[in-house]
């Protein structure tokens, strides 16, 4: 009956999440919102499982529903893991870590519901459900809104373009997580936090619309090589609390096989990056720096840790270029093979392997 129940839990595991990551109850037990549901949280085939992490809230620990593992917690700084973005998909201990990547998916004009570059997204999902991946993640700007909009008709804006983004990536099967990029701010060049009419939309996308949410998470997920923790941060919502959860995060990474970090601006931005960012990033130490903004694809940067893929349906900033998204995989050394792919052709765009932390 235990090796019955274990084969199943791994069957499930790379589609789940815990129930609470936007379907549960709030920790003040208040319901979820009416409109997102567990359809749009994980894609049509996943499910809510008994995960086994751990979540840690304020400094105490208590179970999330199972046994705890190694590596299998979420930290969000103090408030409930459920507030900073839920928990990780649990691809059980003796699952290699294979998860992919895109960013910069909006059209090029504000408002232009038409012309959402969904067919550019829907390619990119089904490449990425191909590689059979436990996830995705990506690296911010969903949509566009006109500066001239009243902060109404931006609220309304942002609502159908992320929910066109969001049935895009509902067919992954898997979950999707988002991060925060400048284009989440109503007036996209300013710092903006929850109140913000576009950044508030966004966050019923990330968790769940409460005065407590963050536009920025983490979560750590176990390998066999060791725990994965992976931080998703908010360039353009950048503050005091913000900085001081990066380091308190970055500080529980250095422990960890892996750390993976999501972000919007590139690391050697000079317009949009603040200057407290990077600095706090180097200190520490991390074995992925994926970010995208420029609407094209480098690396190279961060001593080979940066991937800059800005693929994902924005107007490409080359000609020739094609769009497309990035896929890691664990090698039996423990490395990590990042591989880019574009979406005309499927094939390889360029390979390299990064090593952990």
């Amino acid at each position: 009956m235990d090796q019955t129940r274990n084969q199943l839990g791994g069957a499930l595991a790379a589609l789940a999440v815990l129930a609470s990551f936007s379907c549960g109850e709030s920790p003040a037990g208040d319901a979820p919102d009416a409109d997102v549901s567990c359809a749009d949280c994980f894609g049509p085939d996943a499910s809510s499982s008994d995960a086994g992490l751990q979540v840690h809230d304020g400094g105490s620990t208590r179970d999330a529903g199972g046994s705890s593992r190694d590596g299998g917690s979420s930290h969000d700084g103090g408030s409930s893991a459920k507030d900073a973005g839920g928990p990780a998909p649990d691809a059980g201990a003796t699952a290699a870590l294979r998860f992919a990547f895109t960013g910069d998916t909006r059209p090029d004009k504000c408002d232009d519901f038409a012309n959402y570059p969904s067919s550019v997204m829907q390619s990119i999902v089904a490449g990425m459900r191909s590689h059979q991946v436990g996830f995705a993640l990506d690296t911010g700007d969903h949509l566009k809104v006109c500066k001239t909009d009243t902060p109404s008709q931006a609220s309304s804006s942002a609502g159908q373009q992320l929910q066109t983004y969001r049935n895009a990536t509902a067919a992954l099967g898997a979950p999707f997580y988002l991060t925060m990029g400048n284009h989440e701010c109503f007036d996209n060049k300013a710092l903006c936090d929850v109140t913000d009419p576009v950044l508030s939309i966004f966050m019923t996308y990330i968790n769940k619309a409460r005065s407590t949410l963050t536009p920025y998470y983490t979560f750590d997920l176990p390998t066999p090589r060791g725990a994965a923790t992976f931080v998703f941060l908010a360039d353009t919502a950048w503050g005091p609390d913000e900085a001081n959860w990066l380091e308190a995060t970055l500080s529980h990474g250095d422990s960890s096989a892996y750390t993976v970090i999501a972000k919007h601006v590139p690391a050697n931005d000079t317009a949009f990056l603040n200057g407290e960012e990077m600095p706090i990033i180097e200190r520490h130490k991390f074995s992925l720096l994926l970010d995208a903004h420029t609407h094209q694809y480098l690396a190279g940067g961060e001593g080979g840790r940066e991937f800059t893929l800005g693929l994902g349906g924005a107007p490409l900033a080359n000609v020739g270029d094609d769009y497309g998204y990035g896929l890691v995989e664990q090698q039996g050394d423990g490395t990590l093979k990042v591989t880019v792919y574009g979406v005309t052709t499927g094939m390889p765009i360029d390979t390299k392997v990064v090593n952990p932390n």
